[in-house]
This record gives C-alpha cells, structure tokens and sequence, in this order.
C-alpha cells in the first residue's frame, strides 16, 4: 500500500471509511522572507500549473518589506517550469519599465536557480525565456 500524509484530507477519508490505518506524518518547512540589502528591490516569484490551468506572480519589495507592485498573469503554457522561468521574465520586465534598478530575484524553484545560475543544463524548451533573462 502506498503511504499516506497525516492531513485532514486523510484523515476525513480514512473515518468515512470506517478503517484503521497509521499515518505518516509529513514533514514541514518554515520559510521567512528576508529583505534585501539597502537600495536593492526584492521579486519575489511563483509558477503554478494545474490539470486545467496555469498562471504566474510576483510581488515587489523594498529593504523594509513594503510592497510596492505586484502582478499575476494566468498563462496558457502548462509547464511549471515554463511558469517560473515567464514570471522571472515578466517580473524583470515590470522592474524596468518601473525604473527599479538592483532587483534580487527569488523563486522557490531550486531547478530554475540552478538553471538560471549556469548550476544545471537548461532544457531546450526553456532556451529562449532562460536566454531573455
């Protein structure tokens, strides 16, 4: 049998059932924002795909934690990793029409900060958004 997390999705299914069953217990991880150096702007990123969707974001912010843009956009590429790559590639487009200048980039995605930081191979799919950036 394929484990399953102690969540409360589980745990709903697991009673209706009317079963016994041991749960693991899943493992959480705290992230805390960390404000960029004094005079650089932070963009912050996130891709997300679904079976039926996709979209991407950013938010602005400066050394204090103030936001000072954020954006959205549901796009059409059903790709995580095209999602990342397009929001880090709009996000820096934002900045310079803004005039922000030093912007630190952060995504969640270690692939694309490989990627982005000559660590991994790109996929030749992502060329031209990897290449822009």
């Amino acid at each position: 049998m394929k484990e399953l997390t102690d969540n409360m999705r589980n745990q709903c299914l697991i009673a209706r059932l009317n079963i016994r069953i041991n749960l693991r217990l899943s493992t959480q991880l705290l992230f805390i924002w960390e404000p960029p150096d004094p005079g650089e702007l932070k963009l912050n990123t996130d891709g997300s795909v679904t079976p039926d969707s996709a979209s991407n974001g950013g938010i602005f912010r400066d050394q204090y934690g103030t936001v000072l843009l954020c954006y959205i956009e549901h796009g059409s590429m059903l790709s995580v990793l095209h999602q990342e790559l397009k929001t880090i590639l709009n996000g820096l487009r934002i900045g310079l029409r803004e005039c922000y200048r030093n912007i630190k980039v952060a995504s969640d995605s270690r692939t694309i900060a490989q990627i982005l930081n000559k660590m991994e191979m790109m996929p030749w799919m992502v060329e031209n958004e990897v290449l822009e950036i």
